[in-house]
């Protein structure tokens, strides 16, 4: 199900309404549009440390920069049904790493791209341009959305 400036999956609606009825406040994180996300570059690809990986719903979760163009993609073992995906801000930035907050009230909020596992193992994101763009990982498990509040814009292309 995809609501206009909502990500939502089924299981996450069900729940939600589930909760509602049990007056318990459910959120959900605003996104805008879903991102372009590419397939066809064949690049080498490095973690980019600092704040990453993270731990999202008990899983590592890796951001990777690739190089010479400054894509970027997420590593996860995920179990079936899981959904990684990518966050990319709109605006770029000159800033290598942006909170949440900043990437909201500064650089115009964010489009994503994901994967949805159809089986447990290790996967990898499509690869998103993330040159000057700030970029975060996000693992949506049984319905519930957890990501990192830490955003990586690659600086050097």
């Amino acid at each position: 199900m995809h609501l206009k400036g909502h990500r939502i999956s089924l299981c996450s609606a069900i729940t939600t309404a589930v909760l509602a009825a049990s007056a318990v406040a459910v959120t959900t994180e605003p996104a805008q549009a879903d991102a372009i996300c590419h397939t066809t570059w064949e690049i080498a690809y490095r973690d980019v440390g600092t704040y990453y990986p993270v731990t999202l719903h008990g899983t590592t979760v890796y951001l990777q920069s690739g190089s010479p163009n400054g894509s970027a993609r997420a590593k996860a073992s995920l179990r079936a049904g899981d959904i990684l995906t990518l966050d990319r801000s709109k605006y770029q930035t000159t800033r290598k790493w942006s909170t949440t907050t900043q990437v909201m009230n500064e650089l115009n909020g964010y489009d994503y791209c994901g994967i949805t596992a159809s089986t447990s193992g290790t996967h990898y994101t499509q690869q998103i341009e993330g040159y000057q763009n700030a970029i975060r990982v996000c693992l949506r498990r049984s319905g519930a959305l957890q990501c990192s509040n830490m955003w990586y814009a690659d600086q050097d292309g």
